[in-house]
């Protein structure tokens, strides 16, 4: 097909038009700098840490891959007694022993070190039964293995490590999902409202170790306390979680109902049985300072995990 002359003059025109071929490098110099920067970001994100460090990002690096590494021998040892072990006490045990540490070890150790959680018996018939030993006597016997001080892990270390392994470093428990609190019929009780009233007005607020004012932001008791306070319901002087449980009478989930407080244990390690705490809205849900301030299900498995009692304060009496 022939082309027009007409068309062949256009293109030869555009084509020796100096401010098309402007055009023409700009936009390529855009996609290359794109490009370069895209890279660049990558290689920050994945080669350096917040500082900038490559040596540290690398270490880090190194660091997970050995723990990694550490708990695929323990996996292979425990699996090799057939699965009747728990998995995530052995690698919080491990963890706790060897942070910060050269994790890669024999093959043989690794199977040594599951050994130590081994109880066998047989049964009737002279079979053998696997399972395992209470955690005092693998640490009994880690401390000879290992010649390490075991007697310093204790069993809420153990269990809050388990948790982490299990559900991962959680925001309070938080599973994702938008609770929406009290139901209208809550609210027809007085006391109730005057409480939620105060306490809605900081939802959203971040959780800040020790705080216990608006000004501050709060922690879990802290917010509980604020609530309590300056809604007129109760005076409850600052304290912890387990300060304010020890006001409480102890009351069965039942019988709980919206203004009640619901507690929690082994959300850290500290020496109080009691280390979270919540105010509980019905519905199985509660308003407490996690980060942030918000409603949560207190059902899901974090939050029952670690579910410790509900607890009624003194109102009014």
């Amino acid at each position: 097909m022939a082309v027009s002359p007409a068309v062949v003059k256009a293109a030869i025109t555009l084509a020796t038009d100096k401010r098309t071929w402007i055009v023409i490098g700009s936009v390529i110099c855009g996609i290359i700098l794109m490009i370069v920067g895209i890279v660049a970001a990558f290689l920050n994100i994945f080669s350096f840490d917040d500082s900038g460090s490559a040596t540290a990002s690398s270490a880090y690096v190194q660091f997970i891959d050995d723990i990694k590494y550490g708990y695929s021998k323990l996996d292979a040892a425990a699996d090799s007694t057939g699965g009747a072990l728990d998995k995530d006490q052995i690698h919080a045990v491990f963890y706790t022993l060897y942070f910060g540490e050269e994790k890669r070890l024999s093959d043989s150790f690794y199977a040594d070190f599951v050994e130590c959680f081994v109880s066998r018996t047989t049964d009737e018939d002279g079979n053998e039964i696997v399972s395992q030993c209470n955690l005092q006597t693998a640490l009994q016997r880690l401390a000879t293995l290992t010649g390490k001080m075991t007697d310093n892990i204790t069993q809420q270390q153990v269990d809050e490590l388990c948790s982490v392994l299990r559900y991962g470093i959680q925001t309070a428990g938080d599973d994702g999902n938008t609770y929406s609190g009290p139901t209208p019929e809550a609210y027809s009780d007085a006391t109730f409202a005057r409480l939620m009233n105060e306490a809605t007005k900081y939802i959203g607020y971040p959780y800040v170790w020790g705080g216990s004012s608006p000004s501050t932001s709060f922690d879990c008791s802290g917010f509980v306390c604020w609530a309590y306070t300056h809604s007129g319901v109760y005076n409850l002087s600052r304290t912890t979680a387990q300060g304010i449980y020890n006001q409480c009478a102890p009351i069965s989930r039942a019988n709980a109902k919206p203004g009640d407080l619901v507690f929690f244990t082994r959300t850290y390690v500290t020496s109080e049985p009691v280390t979270h705490i919540g105010i509980y809205v019905g519905e199985g849900q509660m308003l407490h300072c996690g980060d942030p301030i918000k409603y949560a299900s207190i059902d899901t498995d974090y939050w029952s995990s670690h579910f410790y009692a509900f607890g009624r304060l003194p109102i009014g009496e």
